[in-house]
C-alpha cells in the first residue's frame, strides 16, 4: 500500500489486495481520507477504517461498496462522498448526525428515506439515481446547495418547504410544472435546462436568481422572465424561441446570454442592450474589451458574452453588423498584441488586413 500523508490528509492509493491493512494514524487527528475508484479497490474490506474515529472528511467512490454499516460508525464525518458506487444500502447513514455535505451521485437508489434526519446537511447531491418520491427532503431545513438532476420523473413538491435553497439543478428531471419553486425567493443558481415543455411562469417570482439555464426546453417565449433584472447568465440554447422579448433591455446585471440552436432571425434587442459589450456569433471566445473603445459605440459595461450560432439571420444589415463587430473586436485585441510584440512591423500589417476586411463588410 501506498500512502499520500501530509499529518492531516491521507490518500489511500491503487492496492492489489483489495482492502486496507491498516490505518498507521488512527491516534492523529486526521481530517480526510480519499479512495480512489480504481479497479483494484473494488470490494474493498472497510473494517479498519471504524479506528480513525475523529475523521471529518471521506470519499470512497466507485469500490463496489453495499451499505454504509462500517462508514455510520464514524460519527465525526462532517464531509462524504459515496458516489459511483452502484446498488448501495444507506440504510445506517442517519447515525452520522454531523455531516453537512453528502454526494451520492450515480448509486442507483430508489429511496432516501434515511436521509431525513440528517437535519445539518447543507450540500446534498443525489443525481444520477432512480428517485421519483424525495419527501423526505422537506425535513432538511438547513440545505443550501441541491441536485436532483437526472432522476426521471420526479415530483419535486417538496422541494418548496427548503426556502433556504440558493442552488438548485433540476435538469433532467421530466419536469411539466414548477409551482413548488415559487417559495424559494432565495435561489440564485438554477439549473432546469433538459426539461422539454416545461411551465416557466412560475419562475417570475424568483427575482434573487443570478443565473438561469434553461436549454433544450422547448421554450417558444421567455416573456415571463422579464422581473428578473438580477439575471447575470441566461441560457434558453436550442428551444423553439423565434424572437429575443424587448424585456431583455431591463436585465442590466446581464454578463452572458446563450441563444445558439433558436430559430431567431432578429437581434435588435440584444443590439440595443444598454450593457452590451462584445457580439460573438459563432459560440466561440468572447474577448473582454470592457476596457477598450467599445466597437458598438453603445453605452456598454457589464454584457461580455452573446453566443446564437444556428440561427437564422434573414437581413444583410443585421450581418453587416456582426461581421463588423467580429472584426473590431479582432483588431483590438490585436492592437493589445502590438504593445508587447518585438515584430511591430508584421503585427502592424496584419491590423491593416483587419481593417481592410472591415471596410470591406461595411459596404
Amino acid at each position: 500500500m501506498f500512502l499520500l500523508t501530509c499529518f492531516l490528509v491521507v490518500q489511500y492509493v491503487q492496492n492489489s489486495k483489495n482492502w486496507l491493512t491498516r490505518y498507521p494514524f488512527q491516534n492523529q487527528p486526521l481530517l480526510k481520507i480519499e479512495i480512489p475508484d480504481t479497479c483494484a479497490n473494488k470490494g474493498i474490506d472497510l473494517n479498519p477504517l471504524c479506528k480513525v474515529n475523529n475523521l471529518t472528511k471521506l470519499s470512497i467512490q466507485n469500490c463496489a461498496l453495499k451499505n454504509t454499516d462500517q462508514i455510520s460508525l464514524l460519527i465525526n464525518l462532517e464531509e462524504l462522498d459515496l458516489s459511483a458506487n452502484g446498488g448501495l444500502k444507506i440504510n445506517s447513514l442517519y447515525k452520522i448526525q454531523g455531516l453537512t455535505r453528502l454526494q451520492l451521485r450515480g448509486c442507483d437508489l430508489n429511496s432516501i428515506d434515511q436521509i431525513m434526519l440528517l437535519t445539518n446537511l447543507e450540500v446534498l447531491d443525489i443525481s444520477w439515481n432512480k428517485l421519483q418520491n424525495i419527501d423526505s427532503i422537506s425535513q432538511l431545513v438547513n440545505i443550501k446547495e441541491l441536485n436532483v438532476s437526472i432522476n426521471k420523473n420526479l415530483d419535486i413538491s417538496p422541494l418548496k418547504s427548503l426556502v433556504g435553497l440558493v442552488k438548485l439543478n433540476i435538469q433532467q428531471c421530466g419536469l411539466t410544472q414548477l409551482s413548488a419553486l415559487k417559495p424559494l425567493v432565495n435561489l440564485q443558481i438554477l439549473q432546469l435546462n433538459q426539461n422539454p415543455y416545461i411551465n416557466i411562469a412560475e419562475l417570475q417570482y424568483l427575482n434573487n436568481l443570478t443565473f438561469l439555464d434553461l436549454s433544450c426546453c422547448h421554450l417558444v417565449s421567455i416573456y415571463v422572465l422579464r422581473p428578473l433584472v438580477n439575471l447575470e447568465n441566461l441560457l434558453i440554447a436550442f428551444n423553439n424561441t423565434v424572437y429575443l422579448d424587448a424585456n431583455l433591455i431591463d436585465m442590466k446585471q446581464l454578463q452572458m446570454l446563450r441563444v445558439d440552436g433558436n430559430g431567431i432571425s432578429d437581434f435588435t434587442s440584444i443590439e440595443k442592450h444598454k450593457n452590451f459589450n462584445n457580439l460573438n456569433q459563432f459560440g466561440e471566445r468572447s474577448f473582454d474589451i470592457s476596457n477598450q473603445k467599445n466597437p458598438m459605440k453603445t453605452e456598454a459595461t457589464q454584457l461580455r458574452r452573446v453566443e446564437y450560432p444556428n440561427n437564422y439571420l434573414k437581413e444583410n444589415q443585421n450581418k453587416r453588423k456582426i461581421f463588423k463587430t467580429r472584426f473590431d473586436t479582432l483588431k483590438l485585441e490585436i492592437k493589445a498584441i502590438i504593445n508587447n510584440a518585438n515584430h511591430i512591423q508584421f503585427t502592424s500589417s496584419v491590423v491593416q488586413l483587419f481593417e481592410q476586411l472591415n471596410q470591406a463588410v461595411s459596404q
